[in-house]
């Protein structure tokens, strides 16, 4: 077997459904072969694995919602948010049945998608009446299939420009698991090409405003009024750091403060540049800034101590079972401890018990 054959091999097994999309427009056995070399770059902002289901954003975008109005086609009459979801059941065996999480006509629970931004607004989910969906959405259920995937398509309002991020949450119960699905997705994803239009309106706006003083203390209030929403989604990010309880929740939120950092000197540059100083107060911001990063630095050596601690004693009870021969609780027990504490020593030697078993 050939390398990139090889490559394949794994691919099939382990990723999510855009592999189907892999070969689109190959013609020849080299056009796949350097296809399968580049595959596999999944972008983890977009991907969440819940229970035996892979859920991947496969596109996000605004504009108006081709539809299916009783056979006949349709469109909206006006642009609104398109979300297009695959889920991917990587189990080889399982059937499991999905609801559609534009939400039942009549539930007793809740069934349906969530979407907000980082101000806390939300935006509804859209329905068209009865016998008109989206193109390309499920209508009620439909079954997932082993090594399969199901497409679905949902509906928003569009979302303020101000907005810097959207949260998404989805039921994984509508496929069979507990828990939500949840995707934070960035304002650059959902603009898209329009993201460049805008900057371009406003280079030539700040350009104007040279000539026109009116125009360029507008444009000053609009990048400090900017820097002001930065620093507030930077604090409730820290404090979400703060009270994270796993690695991955923390490395999340770091990577997140990490491009607000970005995006914060991006904004003072813009203010320097209109001739406009930050103010005298900014040695002391930097110093209260050094300040929170130490203390969320000593809470995260504190936090990783004592997953450590809990860990081992889950192991300890765990070794406790084996020997009492009650090998399906003690089996339960290490799994759990895996996934609860993923980054800990005691997880690996839980992973390699289990292999004993």
């Amino acid at each position: 077997m050939a390398e990139w054959e090889k490559k394949l091999a794994q691919l099939e097994k382990n990723d999510p459904p855009y592999l189907e999309k892999l070969f689109e427009g190959c013609k020849t056995t080299k056009e796949v072969e350097q296809r399968v070399a580049e595959g596999g770059k999944r972008d983890k902002e977009k991907a969440v694995t819940q229970g035996d289901v892979i859920v991947q954003i496969n596109e996000i975008k605004i504009d108006k919602v081709p539809l299916k109005d009783l056979g006949t086609d349709a469109v909206s009459k006006k642009e609104l948010l398109m979300v297009k979801v695959d889920l991917w059941n990587k189990n080889a065996t399982k059937k499991l049945e999905y609801r559609t999480w534009a939400g039942a006509d009549f539930a007793t629970e809740r069934d349906y998608a969530t979407l907000k931004d980082n101000f806390g607004n939300g935006y509804k989910r859209l329905n068209f009446g009865f016998g008109t969906h989206p193109v390309g959405a499920v209508e009620r259920s439909e079954a997932l299939y082993p090594r399969k995937s199901v497409k679905d398509v949902l509906v928003f309002e569009v979302p303020t420009d101000t907005a810097i991020y959207l949260e998404l949450e989805l039921p994984a119960k509508n496929f069979g698991e507990e828990g939500m699905v949840r995707f934070r997705i960035s304002m650059e994803s959902v603009f898209g090409s329009r993201q460049k239009e805008l900057a371009d309106k406003r280079a030539a706006e700040s350009k104007q405003t040279v000539e026109e003083p009116q125009k360029k203390k507008e444009q000053i209030e609009t990048v400090k009024e900017e820097i002001v929403r930065i620093k507030k989604a930077m604090k409730d990010d820290e404090e979400r750091l703060r009270n994270a309880t796993s690695a991955k929740d923390r490395a999340h939120y770091q990577n997140w403060l990490k491009t607000y950092r970005e995006r914060l000197a991006e904004q003072e540059k813009k203010l320097a540049e209109l001739g406009e100083t930050v103010g005298e107060d900014k040695k002391e911001t930097a110093a209260e800034k050094r300040k929170r990063e130490e203390a969320i630095s000593k809470r995260l050596v504190e936090q990783s101590m004592r997953e450590e601690k809990d860990a081992a004693a889950s192991l300890a009870f765990a070794q406790a079972m084996i020997a009492d021969k009650k090998i399906d609780s003690a089996i339960e027990r290490l799994k759990k401890l895996i996934k609860e504490y993923p980054d800990t020593k005691a997880a690996k030697e839980a992973a390699e018990l289990l292999k004993k078993l």
